[in-house]
């Protein structure tokens, strides 16, 4: 954090964004070497790179830590691959046969690198909760919602598990928590009549008990929606109600930067 806070103390005008999880979302191809995704496709049938690959893998898990066993493939956007969806790089090798590395090249080749990955070991709690009292941060989920495959938790889970922490941890209060995930984001953002619970402002409501919202995902289990929240409104509408989504409730709409 030195970095950021030296720029702030310089007169720069720096916020940053942080999330509950410390796992991160992405695809398949991020976790290969420039030069070897320079030359994709033919480089699948290059003796040579495949053993420079392998080599840097194994050197990155030695000096990393950081391994298959880490890698979690929600959706491995191939058919005949569909049933290894929601389990993680080690445990789909050992289904199939394969070696380690043999496995790994051929989900990213069939799925041509787009095959939808959590990377586990990402971050740690303790960094979530630095980052998280930290003055500059405000949050943000860094998930998206798919139709098919394994679900990010962070979809289901992150702000709830955001407030879990400060409650738990004694982090920040519980206005302090909510302001960094509504209003001072739409003031960063400069969404107008956003964020706050203000005549003349659009009414985004959640209701949720203090003392019992909770994150349920596990790692296995992804898509599980979180306890303690009571109703949500969205532009003024209801669209949960007692925990569960009322059917056909769908009254959101994209907002942009500078606009409603």
């Amino acid at each position: 954090m030195s970095l950021i806070d030296e720029g702030i103390q310089s007169g720069l005008d720096l916020m940053f964004d942080t999330y509950s999880y410390h796992c991160g979302f992405s695809v398949i191809n991020v976790l290969y070497p420039e030069w070897f995704l320079a030359r994709v496709p033919e480089v699948y049938s290059d003796t040579w790179a495949l053993f420079r690959l392998r080599a840097e893998l194994e050197l990155i898990v030695a000096l990393l830590g950081f391994g298959y066993e880490n890698v979690q493939v929600l959706n491995t956007k191939h058919p005949a691959l569909k049933k290894y969806n929601g389990m993680f790089l080690k445990d789909i090798a050992d289904a199939r046969g394969l070696s380690q590395f043999e496995n790994f090249l051929d989900v990213t080749e069939k799925s041509e690198g787009r095959a939808v990955v959590l990377n586990h070991r990402y971050s740690s709690q303790e960094n979530i909760k630095k980052l998280m009292k930290h003055p500059a941060s405000l949050y943000m989920t860094d998930a998206l919602v798919y139709e098919e495959g394994a679900q990010n938790p962070a979809s289901f889970g992150c702000y709830p598990r955001f407030l879990q922490f400060a409650r738990d941890f004694d982090l920040l209060s519980l206005e302090s928590c909510v302001s960094k995930m509504t209003g001072a984001v739409a003031k960063r953002f400069n969404l107008p009549n956003r964020g706050l619970l203000k005549e003349g402002y659009y009414a985004d409501i959640t209701i949720f008990d203090w003392a019992n919202i909770q994150d349920l995902n596990t790692r296995s289990q992804t898509d599980r929606r979180p306890a303690g929240i009571e109703s949500v409104y969205i532009n003024g509408r209801q669209v949960l109600e007692k925990g569960k989504a009322r059917p056909g409730a769908t009254y959101g709409r994209v907002i942009r930067a500078g606009g409603a």
